[in-house]
């Protein structure tokens, strides 16, 4: 797609194939190939309204509910849950707020959980190349938990990966639209 695409919000992109290889036999699955393209269209939307915006902000309190029933009973360990943030800035922001009040109000003193980290992630596309923003946020019954991971924090990144405290990767992408 091409424009004014906001890696924020949903799209969707359809491909009609004009013509398809199957290197196998034409019962084949896999090994399809498209060849030529017939037409390609794409969308971009987004819905403002309060309800919209309020079932889109979903909080993860299931997940973590999973995540701490798969740590044994004898052993300490971290839940880890990954999202993708491209329901747009202001979900992003509602889901925000949503994990903080119920994943802070969350009784874990039967566990041996030491903490939660939520990693959002979003994948912005370029014509030649793309890049990922993560945002980990941690809620942690133990100080500093986020310091046992002196390395790396981010689950996306290697090597010397720039990380930027005290924001959010949608909070950057609101103020640089403001820019605009």
């Amino acid at each position: 797609m091409f424009g004014d695409i906001d890696s924020n919000e949903k799209r969707n992109i359809s491909t009609i194939a004009k013509r398809v290889i199957r290197p196998g036999t034409q019962d084949d699955i896999l090994n399809m190939f498209v060849k030529d393209i017939d037409k390609c269209v794409g969308a971009q939307w987004r819905c403002d309204h309060e309800i919209s915006l309020g079932s889109r902000s979903k909080h993860f309190k299931s997940l973590l509910n999973d995540g701490i029933q798969q740590i044994p009973p004898d052993r300490a360990g971290v839940v880890h849950i990954w999202y993708e943030t491209c329901d747009g800035i202001e979900v992003e922001e509602l889901r925000r707020n949503k994990n903080v009040e119920n994943i802070s109000a969350y009784d874990a003193s039967n566990t041996t959980v030491l903490g939660v980290f939520l990693h959002a992630v979003n994948y912005y596309p370029f014509e030649d190349d793309y890049e990922w923003a993560e945002t980990v946020q941690d809620f942690a019954r133990i100080p500093h938990l986020m310091e046992l991971f002196p390395m790396q924090s981010l689950m996306l990144a290697s090597g010397s990966t720039q990380e930027i405290e005290g924001d959010t990767h949608w909070g950057q992408d609101k103020a640089a639209k403001s820019m605009w």
